[in-house]
């Protein structure tokens, strides 16, 4: 468990609010985890943790064997993938695939390397034909539409061999193809990469890809319900979570939340 990720009593107060509180959670080396909850519940909060770019007002928070607030967190953050919206903001425009992928070495977010060695630049290769775009790799990234920018960022993410990759809400803003394409690459990467940690944040229960097999529900900074998704993606606990009345339907084998 000392190389997973392991959160004892875990609170953390921005402002003088505190967003979240008594945080118990340990996750095991190649879990596949999502965080779901409504907007407001703290996940983007603890994705922060997660990705060790905050440390908690109170309690123990350890990654990858290392603790948070005893440890050199920029060095941590080299063994942590990051994808997001936030983090594709940020990424220059005028870069092209290949470039955008293989500033995922350094975490850095502009083409500042003069320098690229044959291995960095095959895997960066091997990473754009994991999502489905190597052919495009020469293409800028202003042209991609934001599901393929999601695509070649989980490419950048992947690129410093981490050990956890964090995905926050690779869905959002896209249409009903792209998200099910996005969908389906990711449950790929999931079965493929069977050592690798990942955590998936989102507010939508059928978003879940079908590799991931444990479901955390925060509700007001709090988590109240983990388990297996058997366990916990039932019309109860999704209602309670998100403090809404809903019923639960499986489809095939994703599930879906309708309210009543």
């Amino acid at each position: 468990m000392s190389e997973g990720l392991v959160f004892e009593d875990v609170s953390l107060s921005i402002g003088g609010t505190t967003i979240l509180r008594d945080i118990n959670i340990s996750i095991r080396v190649g879990s596949k985890v999502v965080v779901i909850g409504a907007n407001g519940a703290g996940k983007s909060t603890l994705f922060e943790l997660f990705a060790a770019r905050r440390r908690p007002s109170s309690g123990k928070a350890q990654i990858l064997g290392e603790t948070i607030g005893s440890t050199d967190m920029r060095r941590l953050r080299r063994r942590i993938g990051v994808c997001g919206s936030a983090t594709l903001e940020r990424i220059d425009p005028n870069l092209d695939l290949m470039e955008v992928v293989l500033t995922g070495v350094e975490q850095v977010y502009s083409n500042w390397f003069s320098e690229v060695d044959e291995g960095q630049s095959t895997r960066a290769i091997e990473l754009l034909g994991v999502v489905g775009l190597e052919s495009r790799r020469g293409e800028r990234f202003s042209n991609l539409s934001m599901g393929q920018r999601q695509q070649v960022g989980i490419a950048r993410a992947l690129m410093a061999n981490p050990s956890v990759l964090l995905l926050d809400e690779p869905f959002a803003g896209l249409d009903l193809p792209s998200r099910e394409g996005l969908i389906g690459r990711i449950d790929r990467i999931a079965r493929d990469y069977p050592e690798l940690t990942i955590i998936l944040v989102t507010h939508h229960i059928e978003e879940i890809p079908d590799a991931f097999d444990r479901v955390v529900g925060l509700r007001r900074g709090q988590v109240v319900a983990d388990g297996s998704k058997q366990d916990v993606l039932t019309s109860e606990i999704i209602s309670s979570v998100f403090e809404t009345a809903v019923d639960v339907y499986q489809v095939g084998k994703r599930s879906v939340a309708i309210a009543k």
